[in-house]
């Protein structure tokens, strides 16, 4: 008997695996991101094939094998069915998975990576369809925060000098923030921002959390972020389009 160990995980991605396996990728907050194999969930009358669906939380018993671990036992915690029954909260949950396996580390403690994660998808039910900016840039604001990649908006990352929101500033992804503008002819264009897009970037700073008032950007600044995002993970957060195709700028608030 190989030896075996626990954790608590939550699925991914999921995969088939030769004639009736699955190969699931998991996060759990005591070994981070991995590979494991659901032996036989293929199978209609498998105790693991209603256990192996995206987003399902399980505590598993996995057995060590040579090359990827297997589930040996599995109980089922919870699920997030009910997202699936609105497009748009589905897309959001999609996104913001693309985020957290882009970041997310192999065989390392990933608790608060694990909790913001889960803390986000249970916000998903109160979300509107049809404005689901406000969340999914907090959400974006603090994946980048777990990451290390939060930009700087406090300081020019050109001069390192103070910056106000009612100064000449744009937002530079590969200088990583903030800069003061007109910008040195050796260095590339940058996107400029209003005060009110500064503004909301450096209450973000204080506090991702914190109650803003109606008309706040929202939506002007997935963009920005997301790019960021992408930027550093050095692949494109698909779902985005998705969203794009579905929420039109007529029927989106907090642009």
């Amino acid at each position: 008997m190989g030896r075996t160990y626990q954790v608590t995980a939550i699925n991914l991605q999921c995969q088939s695996l030769g004639e009736t396996d699955r190969l699931l990728t998991i996060l759990s907050p005591e070994r981070g991101l991995q590979r494991v194999v659901a032996p036989g969930a293929r199978k209609p009358r498998s105790p693991l094939a209603g256990l192996t669906g995206m987003l399902t939380v399980n505590r598993l018993e996995l057995r060590v094998g040579r090359s990827l671990d297997r589930i040996a036992q599995a109980t089922l915690l919870q699920t997030h069915q009910h997202l699936a029954q609105d497009y748009t909260r589905w897309v959001v949950a999609q996104y913001f998975t693309e985020l957290v396996l882009g970041q997310a580390l192999a065989n390392a403690t990933q608790g608060d990576l694990y909790d913001t994660f889960q803390a986000l998808l249970a916000e998903l039910p109160h979300l509107s369809p049809t404005d689901p900016w406000e969340l999914l840039v907090r959400g974006l604001w603090q994946l980048l925060t777990l990451a290390g990649w939060q930009p700087q908006v406090r300081l020019c990352c050109l001069t390192g000098q103070p910056v106000l929101p009612y100064q000449r500033l744009g937002f530079s992804i590969p200088l990583g923030g903030l800069v003061r503008l007109p910008l040195p002819p050796d260095v590339p264009p940058c996107r400029v921002l209003s005060p009110e897009q500064v503004e909301l970037l450096q209450a973000l700073a204080v506090s991702p959390s914190q109650p803003l008032p109606a008309g706040t950007p929202w939506r002007s600044l997935e963009p920005l972020l997301r790019g960021y995002a992408e930027y550093h993970l050095e692949r494109p957060i698909r779902s985005a389009s998705l969203l794009y195709s579905t929420i039109t700028p007529a029927s989106s608030a907090g642009s």
